[in-house]
């Protein structure tokens, strides 16, 4: 929309059906390149790479590796066994393939002569694979690599004071993404997206916080809810009869999980250790993350950090009051609330067309959809791929205008057709 041409290569793991509406392209391998020929459109590409998700450490584990398992530093909530070690080591091997993979689309940018045209955003989509470190709400699920590439023409536009390299300390959330593209870019920020741009003209001001949520995870339940100022890390666990530890098959196909739960059985592991499979787990917990990166020393029954305790639970009350957090209503319930009032996923109203046409050349046609907060998509050949409705569509004589309306969570609308 708005000119740019969007593409997204890989993954759409949404939850729900991507939009038509979504990308101009959405598949493996698009990406500014699939413009049509006589097109010169600015554009937005998402970049997928899957060589650093959890399953390529056991994927790949019959490649030689590369980075020493002897020198790999192993977290105090591991065992320090060979496997464990092995499996540390493929990980970082699989980012090193990463860090390949993200050279060659520099690469092809500079080959298209726009990396000097071009911000890039690199990031994860969430902190490492590996046990207690993804679906956790700790540091090490959570915090993930930012860089922003700003060529020399656009500092200025984006805000930028910093020198080229330099490392930022600021909190940016992931809801802050969306808003901050939109900046960058020179669109308006609508003022119903949560997030805050930290780039462009819109730029907002610096986070106090950042929350984060954990609800069902495949088959295992928990409902977990996070905030941090930057150092310390305030968790609250809304299901504390449960344990830390919950079966996962997905993740039980890792060797190093294999491994854990094997020392677990065998009464092996020591007390940090043992204690991501305790029967329960504390409704408060308080850290450090600068002393205690790894989240281990739980301070939330010291007195000496009452304040900083009352300080961020409150902060966490009153984002779930503001973002009216359902996470702790039963799926069931929560899917009659959705979609009332059976829990029936509801269907998107078709387009309505409005046209101006005289008795020659070509007809002026607006779209409408009844369905709140829909797009609508179009075309004018079942062999062009659906494009974003922005404004009326001029349509030739001879020419039939296919249309259908969008929203996520919903079924689509019927197609429905106009012809001149």
């Amino acid at each position: 929309a708005d000119g740019y041409f969007a593409t997204n290569d890989g993954k759409t793991d949404y939850q729900f059906k991507t939009p038509a509406t979504a990308y101009d392209r959405s598949r493996d391998g698009a990406n500014w390149r699939n413009q049509p020929e006589d097109a010169n459109n600015p554009f937005f590409s998402v970049v997928n790479h899957f060589v650093s998700h959890e399953s390529m450490v056991w994927r790949l584990s019959e490649t030689p590796l590369q980075t020493d398992p002897g020198r790999v530093e192993v977290p105090p909530y591991y065992p320090d066994t060979p496997t464990v070690r092995n499996d540390i080591a493929q990980n970082y091997d699989n980012i090193a393939r990463l860090d390949t993979l993200v050279g060659e689309v520099m690469g092809r940018l500079r080959d298209d002569g726009l990396l000097d045209e071009t911000i890039v955003f690199f990031f994860g989509d969430h902190g490492s694979g590996l046990p207690r470190m993804k679906r956790s709400v700790y540091d090490s699920g959570l915090r993930v690599p930012l860089i922003v590439r700003v060529p020399e023409q656009y500092r200025d536009w984006a805000g930028l004071d910093a020198t080229p390299g330099a490392a930022s300390d600021r909190l940016v959330s992931f809801i802050d993404f969306a808003p901050t593209l939109l900046s960058v870019a020179g669109l308006e920020v609508p003022d119903y997206m949560p997030g805050r741009a930290f780039l462009g003209p819109q730029q907002g001001p610096e986070r106090s916080y950042a929350f984060a949520a954990r609800d069902r995870m495949d088959p295992a339940r928990h409902t977990r809810r996070a905030v941090t100022d930057g150092r310390f890390k305030y968790i609250r666990n809304y299901q504390p009869d449960t344990s830390f530890y919950q079966f996962i098959p997905y993740r039980n196909r890792m060797a190093l999980m294999q491994e854990i739960l094997r020392y677990h059985e065998e009464g092996r592991l020591d007390s940090t250790q043992a204690f991501y499979f305790r029967d329960t787990m504390p409704g408060q917990e308080l850290y450090d993350t600068k002393t205690d990166p790894h989240e281990i020393n739980n301070l939330a029954d010291n007195p000496r950090y009452t304040d900083k305790l009352i300080e961020l639970r409150r902060a966490e009350q009153r984002w779930r009051a503001r973002t009216d957090d359902m996470g702790p209503i039963p799926e069931p319930v929560l899917k009659n609330i959705l979609w009332p009032p059976r829990g029936e996923q509801p269907v998107v109203e078709p387009p309505s067309f409005q046209a101006d046409a005289g008795s020659e050349g070509p007809a002026t046609v607006r779209l409408e959809t009844s369905t709140r907060g829909a797009s609508i998509g179009y075309r004018t050949s079942a062999r062009q791929p659906w494009q974003v409705y922005t404004g009326p569509v001029d349509v030739a004589p001879g020419d039939t205008l296919r249309a259908k309306a969008v929203r996520m969570g919903y079924q689509d609308s019927k197609a429905v057709r106009w012809m001149r």
